[in-house]
């Protein structure tokens, strides 16, 4: 197994042979030579189509766009001299990956001459006479043709040529994230030259000779330098086409002063502008030639739109409205805050009467933890916004297991890969686990964590920054592995029932008795994922038993309960589920308890709803001494909480508004309200940082000196520890954080206390001293 930081990188990319098979050698023929149509129209088909090659006893797919990125797209690249140039792209694991991905996202529905079918509907069986008229191909005998999967008919070794790929799906969009270098914008800006070269077309035919047909794409980005780069890639590329230096690579003729010079079939006439915005002069394949003495425009407009998607402009997310692309390109996506409004904007340019023709794609590399936030939400959740949707393989974070295509560093290293592109993952593996022991060295911790957040490895690197992490995300790590090496965790959590019973006999807490539940399992993964669970019901989980004191529970030593209400609503659909801590005392660690630990949880979303959830909540309260004003809730969302405790005549349990944590009176208010703001992101950030600060502070008990973090025995909190953004739904951390701004609350009122009493004091001490009210230490008479 090949590990980077002592964990396993995700090996099974494409494997590929013999690639030399695809590269073209163009000839120098003069236009009005024979042979001069006869290959062109060889070379429009395979790019337009694609190709087949022999590979492993047996024959894949080439796509057409990969073809044309391979053998008619220049880059820059710069050789062991330091000397840059125009070359053609290799194309490796990683770019077979890309196109790929392309493919699928543009509709594949499988290969004209195959006897299976990708098409999405062929799942269901049934065939229509309408059916059989849109999609012969995919039917055979009067019946679907037996179904596979797109992405893996694509990537089959197949026993023999299968024609050319059918695009009849519907369209997914494409978000790939990863790191910097992976020539993302190179391959976007080849398909884009590919649509505009052909106009659109997947297939070669008549439509597409006579120049009848037509395409749009977009691009745009926060900042349109970065977009400009990628449109000034395209026109560099076009232009060479007509630039003698590159005749041998797309067969131009001759020199621009000769009467015969003939750039390459490849090349298109553009005019228009490419700088931001360009909506009213787009870039387009457009031209004039008189005739009969007048000039006529030619060219099948195909174009390319740049916009800028700024969020400091008014109307900046619906820069690309009114469109209709066949691709819709945003760049450095990890700087637009507002992507998901650019999102919700553009879904309808890429559809027409409803049904989706184009795709939209996402590309960037991690960045600003204020800025990516909303990237990574659609990055973790490719089904809410229709993206192709991969198995993370390279992380835990991503809902229900599915994320967009990530680009790990240890894929674009070149050095590492063979004549045919394929990756040697070891060697790649040790360059960088040597890259980041030298990083590690640095005194500044930062180093080391921008060299993970620019070079990525596993997802959760693209958020690891200076800023990135809200909660402190490396020492979450080393507790998770610490709990579930050997099982740990199951060593500190006792799922228990709770019931009541005032008899006080054996395993009865203060009128509440203790059965061990074995029938339920706790909330641990993060994301839920419903489908891996047993039930959806949690669990009161019990980390250390109520301790007693002359046989009591003191009142004030477990007073630090947090909670996070949830909606009663899609019991079935997973969501939100509500969350309890229980925090005993930091001031019982200097009588030998575990203060300032976690004590127990009760994550839970009960079949009873949330009279059930509370009536359970009320027995671990009851439990655990009843705690005075102990319960923490957030104020705009616990109206259920509340009204629970008021009905059941216990509202002292519940803790009044905080005073001074989040206020800036330091007289202490009457009661009004229960429960603590989270009214924006300032507070939410604040609130963070709250937890955070206490996360990393330092408690001794009997087993030494740790940081708070160190002793959390909850692996579903530590999980979202990890993860926490500010617009996601954490329900762990936000329940737990009401125990923080408890404690927080209760340690100022401690302060205030003391400083009220000190000066108490301090003015008897000058009323004493006065010699105007005593002399010599007696009280002076007045006459």
């Amino acid at each position: 197994m090949i590990k980077i930081d002592d964990k396993p990188i995700y090996t099974d990319y494409i494997k590929l042979e013999n690639q030399d098979q695809f590269l073209v050698t163009v000839p120098l023929l003069h236009p009005d030579d024979p042979r001069y149509a006869v290959f062109w129209s060889k070379q429009f088909k395979n790019c337009i189509e694609g190709v087949w090659g022999e590979m492993f006893g047996g024959y894949r797919y080439m796509p057409g766009k990969l073809y044309f990125y391979k053998n008619y797209f220049l880059i820059q690249d710069t050789d062991a001299n330091k000397q840059t140039r125009y070359v053609r792209p290799r194309t490796d694991d990683i770019e077979w990956e890309l196109a790929y991905m392309s493919l699928e996202a543009h509709g594949f529905s499988g290969f004209i001459n195959s006897e299976y079918t990708s098409l999405e509907i062929a799942k269901d069986g049934k065939v229509t006479d309408l059916i059989k008229q849109r999609y012969p191909e995919a039917i055979i005998d009067g019946k679907f043709k037996e179904y596979i999967p797109p992405r893996e008919n694509m990537r089959m070794i197949h026993d023999k040529p299968q024609g050319r790929a059918l695009m009849q799906n519907p369209t997914w969009n494409e978000f790939i994230l990863g790191t910097r270098g992976g020539g993302k914008s190179f391959s976007a800006a080849a398909e884009i030259e590919h649509g505009i070269v052909f106009d659109g077309t997947t297939i070669y035919n008549e439509d597409f000779r006579r120049s009848k047909l037509t395409s749009e794409y977009i691009v745009g980005s926060a900042d349109s330098d970065k977009s400009s780069e990628l449109c000034s890639k395209v026109k560099a590329s076009i232009e060479a086409k007509a630039n003698p230096n590159f005749r041998e690579l797309f067969g131009i003729w001759g020199s621009p002063e000769d009467d015969d010079f003939t750039p390459s079939p490849l090349f298109k006439d553009m005019t228009g502008s490419l700088v931001s915005p360009n909506k009213k002069n787009p870039y387009r394949h457009e031209y004039k030639v008189q005739l009969g003495g007048r000039w006529v425009t030619k060219g099948t407009n195909s174009k390319l739109f740049h916009v800028n998607y700024s969020p400091k402009k008014g109307d900046g997310a619906q820069a690309g409205a009114g469109g209709r692309y066949l691709k819709s390109i945003i760049e450095e996506v990890g700087l637009l805050e507002n992507v998901i409004d650019v999102h919700t904007s553009n879904d309808s340019t890429v559809a027409r009467d409803g049904v989706r023709f184009g795709v939209e794609r996402y590309q960037g590399t991690s960045g600003n933890i204020e800025y990516i936030q909303a990237s990574k939400k659609m990055f973790l959740s490719p089904q809410d916004y229709r993206i192709l949707a991969y198995d993370n393989n390279h992380g835990r974070e991503g809902r229900d297991g599915k994320v967009g295509f990530f680009l790990p560093f240890y894929m674009v290293l070149r050095q590492y890969k063979d004549k045919d592109g394929n990756t040697d993952y070891e060697a790649a593996a040790q360059h960088i686990n040597n890259i980041r022991e030298e990083k590690a060295k640095s005194s500044n911790p930062d180093v080391l964590r921008e060299e993970k957040m620019n070079r990525p490895c596993f997802i959760e690197e693209m958020w690891v920054n200076p800023k990135g992490y809200l909660l402190p995300y490396d020492e979450a790590v080393v507790r998770e592995r610490e709990l579930v090496e050997f099982d740990r965790y199951k060593q500190k959590e006792t799922p228990v029932r709770l019931i009541w019973d005032s008899t006080g006999g054996e395993g009865t807490y203060n009128g509440v008795r203790i059965q061990i539940n074995h029938d339920v399992e706790p909330y641990r993964e993060y994301p839920i994922d419903p489908s891996k669970r047993k039930t959806p019901n949690g669990t009161v989980v019990i980390y250390e038993f109520p301790q007693l004191i002359n046989g009591v529970t003191p009142p004030d030593m477990y007073r630090f309960v947090g909670h996070d209400p949830y909606v009663e609503e899609d019991l079935d659909r997973g969501g939100s589920v509500g969350s309890t801590y229980v925090i005993m005392n930091p001031k019982y660690a200097a009588q030998g308890f575990n203060g300032n630990t976690i004590v127990a949880s009760y994550i839970d979303k009960p079949i009873g709803g949330l009279a059930e959830y509370y009536d359970n909540q009320e027995k671990l309260l009851a439990m655990y001494g009843n705690p005075l004003q102990g319960l923490c809730i957030e104020k705009n969302r616990g109206q259920d909480c509340r009204a629970h405790y008021i009905k059941k005549n216990k509202a002292y349990l519940l803790m009044p508004s905080p005073n001074r944590e989040q206020g800036t009176n330091i007289y202490q208010k009457s009661v009004t309200s229960y429960g603590y703001n989270v009214g924006n992101r300032i507070v939410k950030l604040q609130l963070a940082k709250m937890m955070a600060d206490w996360l990393l502070e330092e408690t001794e008990l009997n087993d030494g000196i740790k940081k708070n973090i160190e002793r959390i025995p909850c692996l579903y909190l530590l999980r979202q520890i990890m993860n926490y953004d500010l617009d996601g739904n954490f329900d762990a951390v936000d329940g737990f954080r009401g125990c923080i701004v408890a404690l927080r609350e209760y340690e100022n009122l401690q302060i205030s206390e003391a400083t009220i009493n000190k000066d108490r004091k301090q003015t008897f001490s000058r009323l004493l001293s006065n010699p105007k009210i005593f002399r010599n230490g007696k009280a002076t008479q007045r006459v």
